[in-house]
């Protein structure tokens, strides 16, 4: 297991190639993004060149609608359980900004390892507790917290492609000893985690938090503790064999 860190910027810039990376080389042909909706983290092009099957499972049918017909799209609750029953074995289930909105990360997990074939790979890039923004969006009421995130980005509004939905940030943690071990109890191995330092977007409005933000977060890329991470990678392997998740 690889452990590491870096600055969020870099998550955010990086993402992509990540996923095209990962892809390529283990030749990865019938993929799901959950939560993918509005916003398919992989593009058509991309798709096509590398004869993929690429699935969209969002539990929105209004967000699906958005994307392009061009793409495959299920409509369904990835927290139900009757997910398991989809025709799937995916080489590869990964998601963009979801976990933190499920309320039972135990299912959420659990779901996805019964969607992925024997040997399948599971990727989630998260944000993390106990940044600042992320405790503040869970103890302010949600009509607020809409409201100050419109304040700090106009686009994220209901109709358009980064609209908010509410957060409990359940099982959101950086790379810590408790965190990995709930992970592998689910029936995964934990390949990569790779914890992110800062969330400068929260600060572009009061310049000198934004200041002091970055002074911070380059301090803790360099002597990380795990629980202060903004974000993590999170990449995720279902063994051979007939290994399950615990119930």
């Amino acid at each position: 297991m690889k452990i590491s860190y870096a600055s969020a910027q870099s998550a955010h810039d990086n993402y992509y190639s990540f996923l095209k990376e990962h892809i390529s080389i283990h030749k990865l042909k019938n993929i799901c993004e959950v939560g993918g909706g509005s916003n398919p983290s992989l593009p058509l092009d991309f798709i096509k060149q590398n004869n993929i099957q690429y699935t969209l499972l969002d539990i929105s049918q209004e967000e699906l609608d958005k994307a392009s017909d061009e793409f495959h799209k299920i409509q369904a609750d990835i927290m139900s359980q009757d997910i398991g029953k989809l025709d799937s074995n995916f080489d590869f289930v990964f998601s963009k900004m979801v976990a933190e909105h499920v309320i039972n990360d135990k299912i959420f997990h659990k779901n996805i390892y019964r969607l992925l074939a024997e040997g399948g790979y599971a990727f989630h890039f998260i944000p993390t507790l106990w940044a600042p923004p992320y405790i503040a969006n869970l103890l302010i009421p949600e009509k607020l917290a809409y409201k100050l995130l419109l304040w700090i980005d106009p686009n994220r509004n209901r109709d358009g492609h980064f609209r908010k939905f509410p957060a409990y940030y359940k099982g959101c943690r950086g790379p810590t000893k408790g965190q990995i071990r709930k992970i592998n109890s689910y029936g995964f191995s934990v390949l990569e985690y790779l914890g992110f330092y800062g969330h400068a977007y929260y600060y572009e409005k009061i310049r000198p938090l934004k200041w002091l933000h970055n002074i911070l977060a380059a301090f803790l890329i360099q002597h990380p503790i795990p629980w202060l991470t903004s974000y993590a990678y999170v990449l995720l392997q279902k063994p051979m064999g007939l290994r399950r998740p615990s119930h």
